[in-house]
């Protein structure tokens, strides 16, 4: 399979030929991936769904969190924690290594 490229400067971060994955389908709105490079995961919300998800390579997609606050936003701090704007339930989730998680904020409603 060739991957069409919207811009050739893409090329010099990932081969036109690379293998492509199917990761996940069914979801109605999945928003605020992003790649756990130090342990090779990829993390995504599907907002209607209410779901945090994790993909892993051999494994497939995982349910990290149900319900999540309709999480839609994800990073990871420089200790390799991960960060999870939830917006209906207007809190910042944070991840522990130990598998806890901590609200750091709660937003007040408007």
């Amino acid at each position: 399979m060739h991957t069409d490229f919207a811009t050739p400067a893409l090329t010099r971060l990932i081969d036109a030929d690379a293998p492509l994955d199917h990761i996940a389908q069914g979801m109605s709105f999945g928003e605020g991936s992003v790649w756990d490079k130090r342990n090779g995961l990829l993390y995504w919300g599907d907002i209607i769904g209410n779901t945090l998800w994790r993909w892993r390579p051999g494994v497939g997609r995982e349910v990290v969190l149900k319900p999540s606050g309709h999480i839609n936003g994800l990073t990871f701090d420089k200790e390799g924690r991960l960060h999870a704007a939830g917006w209906c339930t207007r809190t910042n989730l944070r991840f522990e290594h130990d598998g806890s998680i901590t609200t750091i904020a709660i937003s007040g409603r408007a």
